[in-house]
């Protein structure tokens, strides 16, 4: 391809150019439709009008994709602040690494279901308050022979503060940190004769939800409480129970 080169009118020289050079160098895509092409005998060449509406539908594009994906996200946060509410109902295990002074007190893990509800606080903080009951076996082990003692409830309402991180996105992922208050009670076997103390403990959580509309999310959790209570006989201490559980759960939501 020849394009004559000019100054003020006076032609100074023909030059042979790749036309594919030419349309790279005007950011044009190497197509049939996009030709650049002389206007003229003296004058040097140009984009033709249909390289001028290629480019024009792709900056269009370049402008409305990124205004698309705002108002997505505006409307997202937007359904969040209408609706800081949510109630969540989660399926737990409940892992008991449990440690006793004198040793050989045990307590097993358990499978439970859980309700809880948050209330937002602007686009990432929120507070959660938790409730369950997990019913636990407790056994003594005395020269090597594992002896059933019966089993106990636990009810431990959580009261955990959050931070919610990418509050814009459909996944967002978001930590806590609060208190616990782990009441021991229905007791069965011997335990029935026993106490475990009311004790207060804190608690940490993580845990990620994932939208599945404005208002319903799954959601995936885990939480850590570091509780210890004490075995009593009538007000006489007869051991120290490290229990410390670690709770994993998966469940969904709803936003209201």
């Amino acid at each position: 391809m020849e394009i004559d080169v000019s100054l003020d009118g006076d032609e100074l020289d023909t030059l042979d150019v790749d036309p594919f050079l030419v349309r790279v160098g005007f950011g044009i895509p190497s197509s049939p439709s996009c030709e650049v092409t002389p206007d003229g005998p003296d004058r040097a060449a140009r984009p033709g009008p249909s390289c001028f509406r290629e480019i024009a539908m792709r900056l269009l594009a370049l402008t409305l994709a990124p205004l698309f994906l705002v108002l997505v996200a505006t409307g997202h946060v937007a359904a969040q602040s209408e609706h800081p509410w949510t109630l969540r109902t989660r399926a737990l295990l409940v892992g008991a690494n449990a440690e006793s002074d004198p040793v050989g007190l045990d307590l097993y893990s358990a499978f439970t279901v859980e309700a809880d509800i948050s209330r937002r606080f602007g686009r990432h903080f929120a507070v959660e308050l938790i409730l369950a009951s997990a019913s636990h076996e407790v056994t003594s082990t005395v020269d090597g022979v594992e002896v059933p003692l019966g089993s106990v409830e636990l009810l431990p309402p959580t009261l955990l503060g959050q931070y919610h991180f990418l509050a814009e996105a459909r996944v967002h992922p978001y930590i806590g940190a609060g208190v616990n208050l782990s009441i021991f009670y229905e007791k069965s076997g011997d335990l029935d004769a026993l106490d475990l103390a009311t004790k207060v403990a804190p608690a940490a959580q993580a845990g990620v939800d994932v939208d599945l509309s404005d208002r319903m999310m799954l959601n995936f959790d885990v939480k850590w409480i570091w509780l210890e209570t004490t075995l009593e006989n009538q007000g006489v201490s007869l051991a120290e129970l490290t229990i410390d559980p670690f709770i994993l759960g998966a469940g969904v939501g709803f936003r209201f």
